[in-house]
């Protein structure tokens, strides 16, 4: 199959989850960008902030390079709860 078979697959599966679209965009007031990824015949949905947590995770695990403070510094203004979990990850080295 290709690429535009499966963008028109996605396409077809989205409208199908519009109403849920919008109760997730309600449940997550506060995100800035929500990503829809696909499972399957599954649609689920991630905000950005829980894709930073995991990536401040696996930096903390040695998973991933280490980012420079300046960057999460910056990050923490806009979703607080990074703030806390490199305090919560500190606090277990």
């Amino acid at each position: 199959m290709n690429n535009k078979c499966n963008v028109q697959e996605l396409k077809g599966l989205l409208d199908k989850e519009k109403p849920n679209i919008e109760k997730i965009f309600c449940d997550n007031c506060g995100e800035n960008m929500v990503f829809n990824f696909k499972d399957g015949n599954h649609i689920f949905h991630l905000p950005l902030s829980k894709i930073l947590e995991c990536l401040l995770i696996a930096e903390a695990e040695g998973q991933v390079p280490e980012i420079d403070e300046s960057w999460w510094d910056s990050l923490e203004s806009i979703y607080p709860n990074i703030e806390n979990l490199r305090i919560e990850l500190k606090s277990e080295e």
